[in-house]
């Protein structure tokens, strides 16, 4: 998964690819739903905050496309809240149209708040759309 000159870390892998989604969701390690804790949170954090070169490197292997409806997208989440209830901060949405590798980068900290939790979300609409992914987080 790192093509692209990222280092790949197992602990920070937010899905698995280990089958197609089908349906809106969030990224999952052996079909649990995937959150990291990077620690500290909140506008006074001492926590840490993700360095300039973090990126989450996302590889599409498959995406089903043959009824041309099938709609695609990824996106980040931060959140002070384990269980992402409520304080969600939408990062770096993407359109996928194709199969391929890319980086989005990221950080935790949003308009002066370090936040603590990291999760990505695929939304998918059309008719029976199939996307299969990996995606995790890494450092340049």
């Amino acid at each position: 998964m790192s093509s692209k000159n990222v280092i790949f870390d197992a602990e920070t892998q937010l899905h698995d690819g280990a089958s197609a989604v089908t349906e809106t969701g969030v990224g999952t390690i052996a079909t649990v739903a995937k959150v990291l804790d990077l620690g500290g949170g909140g506008s006074a954090s001492v926590g840490p905050q993700l360095p300039r070169e973090a990126v989450v490197e996302v590889d599409v292997t498959a995406i089903k496309t043959s009824i041309a409806d099938e709609t695609y997208a990824i996106k980040l989440q931060v959140c002070n809240a384990s269980n992402f209830a409520s304080g969600v901060v939408d990062l770096n949405a993407r359109v996928l149209t194709a199969t391929g590798k890319f980086l989005l980068p990221v950080t935790n900290e949003v308009n002066g708040t370090r936040y603590r939790y990291m999760r990505i979300a695929h939304t998918l609409g059309g008719t029976l759309p199939s996307l299969t992914y990996t995606a995790g987080l890494s450092v340049r």
